[in-house]
């Protein structure tokens, strides 16, 4: 619904800013990190913007970037990734942090994350493969891409959401990163 916001800074803290604009006050929940890139009190600020309707609230939640933004709206697309959670993760990692922590699969590193844990994590990574824009690295094939759709593969077959995850991941885990998609499923069947 709103792209952006680009007005006066009134009120700050480290959980959301307060934007009067052409003298209409928005009120706008923020991360840690675009906290530290606020301006003085009284300056202009321009914030991207994403308006989560809920079924009791209608709020306004702010970042720095686009990118930012698009990947908070990735972020609350995860099963069980509320608004709360997903702008705390992009308080904690930067959107290349996340892009890198999705790239190498690191479950750990995620977990680092307050309130993510380990199996919060693993959806996270699993469900955000074919979502955000992964910077690849030169040497590295397209396999960790390829969990995702190996894990809708598995659900389609009537695999349950855990149990396919598991597979994945275990079939992962014991092949090559030059193994094509059909052959990552087939090895994931067998660790039904």
């Amino acid at each position: 619904m709103y792209a952006y916001l680009n007005g006066t800074l009134v009120e700050a803290t480290p959980s959301e800013a307060t934007l009067d604009v052409q003298g209409v006050g928005y009120r706008i929940l923020i991360s840690v990190r675009d906290f530290a890139k606020l301006p003085q009190i009284g300056e202009s600020l321009l914030l991207y913007t994403s308006f989560v309707v809920r079924e009791l609230s209608q709020t306004l939640y702010g970042f720095s970037t686009k990118e930012a933004r698009e990947l908070f709206e990735d972020l609350i697309g995860v099963t069980g990734i509320g608004p709360k959670t997903g702008l705390g993760i992009i308080g904690h990692l930067s959107v290349e942090e996340l892009q890198e922590a999705v790239r190498r699969h690191d479950i750990a590193g995620l977990a680092k994350v307050p309130g993510i844990g380990k199996k919060t994590a693993e959806r996270l990574l699993i469900e955000l493969q074919g979502r955000i824009k992964i910077q690849a690295a030169p040497q590295e094939t397209k396999h960790p891409t390829q969990l995702g759709d190996a894990l809708q593969a598995l659900m389609q077959l009537g695999y349950s959401q855990t149990a396919a995850e598991k597979a994945v991941k275990k079939a992962a885990d014991s092949l090559s990163a030059e193994t094509d998609l059909s052959t990552l499923i087939s090895a994931a069947l067998k660790f039904r």
